[in-house]
């Protein structure tokens, strides 16, 4: 069992993890009360979901460019310096 802190989520349908809201969102599909179904994991992918190092599910992938800035500032917060 993951740890669900903060925006991260399981989904109590397909038991996904999801590491917010968004991705949550957007593995469901159809109406409410008629259709409505959770994506298969080939649907998340297809629709440019993938699976994070921790095995919840994101919106994409972290740019490159942004990890450094983010690693940065995650240090920061953990260490008090904020």
């Amino acid at each position: 069992m993951k740890v669900l802190r903060g925006d991260r989520n399981q989904c109590t349908i397909c038991n996904e993890y999801f590491n917010s809201n968004t991705p949550f969102e957007l593995h469901r599909v159809g109406d409410h009360g008629v259709n409505r179904r959770c994506k298969t994991k080939e649907e998340m992918q297809a629709a440019g979901m993938c699976l994070n190092d921790q095995g919840f599910w994101t919106t994409g992938k972290m740019p490159d460019r942004l990890k450094g800035h983010y690693e940065h500032n995650h240090a920061k917060e953990s260490s008090g310096a904020l």
